[in-house]
This record gives structure tokens, C-alpha cells and sequence, in this order.
């Protein structure tokens, strides 16, 4: 009778084993990535949204295309390969996700509170109106066209504009990985662009109204503008020190009064240049230009000390603040066979050598206060034309030299 009655019990567990074994041992069926198209306007995980989608909503793997007149809109966070908008995508408050080898084309209107989120090789084309923060979280993303709100590129991720093409990003920026673009521009039209990472597009334009560049990344072989786009012109700040090595800093664009503050911080060129044209200025209390290597300076208005500190610089123009040269540095008077003038509104000091541009008679004007020289002056025309009492003092050289003290001026010689 014991076992009798415990025998239904032994066979049903038997019997599940055996069924369990079965399902895990059958392979799971798989379906190949499908191309879905949108039939009317609905949410995105309603498979009456979508025809040729397998009776089913786009997921991992798949492409989608909303038709012009359709607007469909997440509910959940989703995962794709490519998506191309010719209608409306509103991601809500959701994340869209495009995976490597795929793309997201945009001619009509991506919006919602949401975000984009970029993996592994993939393209960007916002053509339309993209008004979704954007994540490039890995890989490379090839982008162009304007985005209308946030960008933010991860450690591990490049985000390169198209080749010969630009890319218009009018939220703020933070870039802890790459921004690069051989021959291509970036227009910069938000509030601050943070770079913790490495700036190497070609052509990086600061356009908004009074815009901040901050973090302590590099800037290398980039062509830096600083001007609005229109006549209103721009006012951009630092928000820390900023090196630029190997490119160039242009300061106005001769349309509307255009300005760099460095606001206390550093600017340091390696090799390159600096133009601030008739409408700019290069502002900066308490600031220095530090110049290592070949670098040209001309400038209308320089206000920050200026600090040569290794190689030759050539400069003309107006100089606002202190000038010093170090020991290994030169600095020259002219920047072409034009040779131009240098103008030194603040106190000189030359450890090093203050010259011509090589093979011409060139001039420095000097209008501060006391001008020490423990190097080497040998710039043909040296006016000292400052209003009241002038010091010229130190152990150096003077050859070669026109010296000429102006009417206004009375020279003290302090050794």
C-alpha cells in the first residue's frame, strides 16, 4: 500500500525531468534582422505601427524607417541598427540605441526629453530637425548636420565629422574622448564645451553669444575661431587653462566686435599662430600667452602678458601687458618681409634675444616703464616713446640699433 500510493508521485517528477531536458536540449529558433517601415503613427513597441516587421516591432539587429506624416514614439528604451526619419520620432523619455554598422538618418524630426545613444561604428545624418541629446558611448560615429541639443562623447569613443563636411552642435559639449575631422569644421553654438579629452578637428568655429571653453584636454593641429556669425559677434571665455599645439587662434572676423577672454587663465601655443583682426580683442587680467616653439603673433588688441618662453616667436602688432623673453627664446619684430611694427604697452624684460625679422630693418615701439635687457636687443628701430619717465636697465647687448627717445619721454638709464 506504501508504494502503491507514492508511485504517481515518483512517475510525475520523472516525467517533468524528461520535459525539462527536452526544452533545453531544442535549439531556439532564430529569425533574421528584418527592415520595418512604419504603416501609421503609433507607439514603437505596437507591432500595428509597423509592415514587413515579421508581426512584430523593430528590435536588435533590425532597421526601421518612419514615412514622412508618421510620428512614432518610444515606450520603452530600445535597441536597433539603423533608423532612417523622414517623418517624426519622438523618443520621449526613453533611450535609442544604433549599433555597430548602423545608421541614424534624419531628415525629418527626432524630439523628446530622451536621448540617442551611439555604439560601435555608426553614422549620424541630421539633416532634419534632431532636437535629442546625443551619446557617443563607443566605438566611432561619423556625424554631420546640426544637433539641437547636448552632445557628450565617452573615454572610450571618437566622434569624427564627415570628410569635407560640417557638424553644428547647439547644446553644451562635453568631450572626454575624441572630436577629429582631417579636412572637416565643427561649429560650436551652445554654452560651454567641456574637453577632457582631444580636440583634433580641422576647423573648430565658437559661435554663440557669450560661449566658455574649459577642461584640461588637448587641442592639436585644430584652426580655432573665435567670432559669432553674425554682426552681433561673440564674447567667449575660458574656463581653464587651454593649449593649442601645432594650429591656429583667430580672434574676429571683421563683421562684429569679437573677444576672447582669458578670464585669469593661460593660454599656451605650441608652434601655430594668433591673428586678432581689426574687430578683435584678446582680453585677460591677471592672464599670460605663454609661446613655445615657431610661433607668429599679430594683433590689434593683446591685452595679457605675453611670455616667450622657448624657440621664436615673431610678433606684431599691439602688446597690452608684460613682455618677457626667456634665456633659449628669441622674439622678433615682424612677421613677414612687411616687418610691421611691435608695440610694447607694458614693462619688457629680455633674458634672450629681441631681433628682426630675419633680414630686414624692423621696429619696436616702447611705451611702458622700465625695459630690462641681461640678453641680446638687435631690432634696427627702437623708440622709446612713452609719456613721462621711462627705466632701461639690465647687463645685455644693444647692437646695431636706431635708438630714438620721443619728445614725451624722459629715459632713465638704471644701469
Amino acid at each position: 500500500m506504501f508504494g502503491k500510493r507514492h508511485l504517481p508521485v515518483v512517475i510525475s517528477s520523472l516525467a517533468l525531468t524528461l520535459l525539462a531536458v527536452l526544452i533545453l536540449s531544442t535549439p531556439r529558433p532564430t529569425y533574421a534582422a528584418v527592415s520595418c517601415t512604419s504603416a501609421a503613427s503609433g507607439a514603437w513597441s505596437i507591432p500595428s505601427t509597423w509592415m514587413n516587421c515579421n508581426n512584430g516591432f523593430p528590435g536588435a539587429g533590425d532597421s526601421a524607417t518612419i514615412n514622412s506624416g508618421h510620428t512614432v514614439t518610444l515606450t520603452e528604451t530600445v535597441k536597433v541598427k539603423s533608423v532612417t526619419v523622414s517623418g517624426t520620432l519622438d523618443v520621449a523619455t526613453f533611450t535609442l540605441t544604433l549599433t555597430g554598422g548602423g545608421t541614424l538618418s534624419v531628415a525629418g524630426t527626432v524630439q523628446g526629453a530622451g536621448k540617442v545613444r551611439m555604439e560601435g561604428t555608426t553614422t549620424l545624418a541630421a539633416t532634419g530637425a534632431f532636437n535629442v541629446a546625443v551619446e557617443v558611448a563607443s566605438g566611432t560615429t561619423t556625424a554631420y548636420g546640426t544637433l539641437g541639443s547636448t552632445l557628450t562623447v565617452a573615454t572610450v569613443a571618437t566622434l569624427s565629422v564627415s570628410s569635407s563636411s560640417s557638424l553644428t552642435v547647439k547644446g553644451d559639449v562635453t568631450l572626454n574622448g575624441t572630436l577629429s575631422g582631417n579636412d572637416s569644421s565643427f561649429y560650436f553654438a551652445g554654452a560651454t564645451f567641456t574637453n577632457t579629452g582631444s580636440t583634433t578637428v580641422r576647423s573648430f568655429y565658437v559661435q554663440g553669444a557669450a560661449p566658455t571653453l574649459t577642461g584640461a584636454g588637448a587641442w592639436s593641429g585644430v584652426r580655432l575661431y573665435i567670432y559669432g556669425p553674425t554682426a552681433a559677434g561673440t564674447t567667449t571665455a575660458l574656463g581653464g587653462p587651454l593649449t593649442l599645439s601645432n594650429g591656429s587662434l583667430t580672434i574676429g572676423d571683421n563683421a562684429g566686435a569679437d573677444t576672447l577672454n582669458l578670464a585669469g587663465f593661460d593660454l599656451t601655443l605650441i608652434g601655430g599662430s594668433l591673428t586678432v583682426v581689426s574687430n578683435g580683442t584678446l582680453a585677460g587680467a591677471g592672464s599670460t600667452v605663454h609661446t613655445l616653439g615657431a610661433v607668429s603673433l599679430d594683433s590689434s588688441v593683446f591685452s595679457p602678458a605675453l611670455a616667450v618662453d622657448s624657440g621664436v616667436t615673431m610678433a606684431q602688432g599691439t602688446f597690452g601687458g608684460t613682455i618677457s623673453v626667456a634665456a633659449d627664446a628669441t622674439l622678433q619684430a615682424g612677421i613677414s618681409s612687411s616687418c610691421g611694427t611691435l608695440t610694447a604697452n607694458g614693462n619688457v624684460t629680455v633674458n634672450g634675444v629681441l631681433s628682426n625679422y630675419p633680414g630686414y630693418a624692423c621696429t619696436l615701439v616702447f611705451n611702458g616703464l622700465t625695459f630690462t635687457n641681461n640678453g641680446a636687443v638687435t631690432v634696427s628701430y627702437t623708440d622709446f616713446y612713452g609719456s613721462g619717465s621711462q627705466s632701461v636697465g639690465g647687463t645685455g647687448t644693444w647692437t646695431g640699433i636706431y635708438l630714438t627717445i620721443g619728445s614725451s619721454s624722459t629715459t632713465l638709464l638704471a644701469n
